[in-house]
């Protein structure tokens, strides 16, 4: 199996929207973060718990997600859907999720 460190070098190769996009915060708290990266047609969110409990997150991420089904490309969430422009999803404690369109 390929390392952590390769695994993500390779998501930032394939994702655009990881290195070049615009940033829009969708949430900012003490331990939890969301973040909208967008270029051209690559959108990626971002999302970070840093609380050793479990945190819900309830965003906002139209436009740059259409509704539909997004995919966790770390794997830690197994199932997020895009609905009227929102996302509520529950984040595992000291995880992260870098969701994409499925």
């Amino acid at each position: 199996f390929p390392s952590h460190d390769t695994y993500l070098n390779a998501l930032r190769a394939k994702h655009p929207a990881i290195r070049y996009g615009s940033r829009r915060a969708v949430k900012a708290e003490r331990d939890q973060y969301a973040v909208v990266r967008a270029y051209l047609n690559d959108c990626v969110l971002i999302l970070y718990n840093r609380s050793d409990k479990p945190a819900k997150f309830e965003l906002n991420v139209g436009p740059e997600f259409a509704d539909g089904p997004l995919q966790d490309q770390l794997g830690t969430l197994k199932e997020a859907k895009v609905k009227n422009g929102f996302l509520e999803v529950s984040l595992p404690a000291l995880s992260s999720a870098w969701m994409i369109v499925r």
